[in-house]
């Protein structure tokens, strides 16, 4: 009797001091990869990307860069956006929601792209600055990559000034 009661403990502490992995799947888990596609002149667009999970930072993204991660089932809000501000002064816009929800569940893989343009910085524009009250001292720097492109003057009352401008963000 104390024979098969020690055969039964063996065979209880054997399956729980099992060291094979688990799946995801298993653990009531499911996959997901996140990526940045930039397309376009990529020299425009931010190095790096931030993703925020349900509103807090998770990881970085550099560009045309896929991240996978295992989360518990249930529903994520996905964000993206580039790191240290805004996508304007890099000139390139998110084709995709820069938010997007994802349901998450055991042996589904979930994919999560985010897209990127940046259009060349090719041509010009013609900007007519106008003073309709008193003189207004102007200043206009390109603050988007390519040649460096300022300007000051000042408008006086009544009267308009008009520039030709290089394509691209300026200030």
């Amino acid at each position: 009797m104390i024979k098969l009661k020690m055969l039964a403990l063996f065979a209880l502490v054997s399956a729980a001091c099992n060291d094979a992995p688990t799946s995801a799947a298993a653990n009531g888990a499911g996959l997901v990869d996140v990526s940045v596609r930039v397309s376009g002149d990529t020299t425009l667009s931010p190095p790096k990307f931030a993703i925020a999970l349900n509103g807090k930072a998770w990881t970085e993204l550099s560009r045309n860069e896929t991240y996978r991660a295992t989360l518990a089932e249930g529903y994520y809000r996905i964000n993206l956006s580039p790191l240290g501000g805004s996508l304007s002064p890099s000139w390139c816009l998110v084709g995709a929601p820069f938010e997007q929800t994802v349901r998450i569940r055991a042996g589904l893989p979930q994919t999560i792209a985010f897209s990127v343009d940046c259009p060349p910085l090719i041509g010009s524009g013609h900007l007519v600055i106008t003073a309709s009250g008193l003189a207004i001292p102007v200043y206009i720097v390109r603050v988007t990559p390519g040649p460096p492109f300022s300007i000051a003057a000042t408008v006086p009352f009544g009267r308009s000034l008009e520039i030709d401008v290089p394509v691209g963000v300026h200030a």
